[in-house]
Order: C-alpha cells, then structure tokens, then sequence
C-alpha cells in the first residue's frame, strides 16, 4: 500500500504541474497558448494509469462518497466569499424589472418611469451591503 500511495502522489504532483503549467500558459496570452497547444493537449489526453487494488481490498464507499456533496460544499465555502448586492431602483434603466428584495434583476417589457437624472440609459448601480459594523461616508475630494 505504501508503494500505491507513493505512486499515486508522483501522478498527483504530475498533474499539479501539467495545471499549473496550462493556467500560465493562459495568462501568458492567446498566442504563446496557441502555439504550445497541441502539445499541451498531447500531455492532457494521456491520463495516468489507474492503479490497481491488491486482492480482497474493500473500499469503505461511505467514507469517501457518502459526504461528498457535503464536502465539495464545505470546501466552496472556504473558497468563496458572499457578499449581497442591493441594486439601485432610482438607476434602473427603463426594460430593467426589480425583484421586491432589489437583490435580482431580469429585462423585460420597457416601462415609464419618472424622470431621474441618475438613470442609466442601459445599466443600473448597485452597492455592497454590510453584515455588521459601522460605515462612515465622506466626500471625495475635488
């Protein structure tokens, strides 16, 4: 088992490389990236062989996916942060329909809507809003 799991975190470290490698290729630009493709693609399409399991192995399956929407979840949740959004209905452009709690949006049929002149033609603003804590607001400077 032991000769497994180091084979198995020399595949991973390999295909560590090959993602790291691929997302700097991206950063890099579209044409280094388009030159280096094919060859990219090549290192791609040839996984790693699976491993095999000595006979009478049992894998404990409600370990390792019984959670694993849980998991994927928790792992989202570190990764992620949430932040709500309140739009603005005074900036509202005038096809833009408003959901009660101003956190969504959707276009539809075009409206009359009172003068405004912080309207926008296409768009409208929106603000974070806070979880808790104070905010002081100040002019910008000039």
């Amino acid at each position: 088992m032991k000769k497994e799991i180091e084979e198995l975190s020399k595949q991973i470290e390999t295909t560590s490389h090959t993602v790291t490698e691929t997302e700097q290729q991206l950063g890099a630009g579209d044409i280094p990236f388009l030159k280096k493709f094919k060859a990219t693609t090549e290192k791609v399409a040839q996984p790693p062989p699976w491993p095999s399991l000595p006979e009478g192995a049992l894998l404990d399956v409600a370990k390792h996916l019984g959670n694993l929407a849980y998991a994927v979840w928790k792992k989202l949740e570190e990764n992620v942060s949430y932040s709500p959004v309140i739009l603005d209905p005074n900036t509202a452009g005038p096809d833009l329909h408003l959901s009660e709690d101003l956190t969504s949006v959707r276009r539809g049929v075009r409206q009359q809507l009172p003068e405004n002149p912080d309207r926008l033609k296409y768009g409208m603003l929106g603000s974070e809003s806070l979880d808790s804590g104070t905010c002081e607001l100040s002019a910008a400077p000039d």
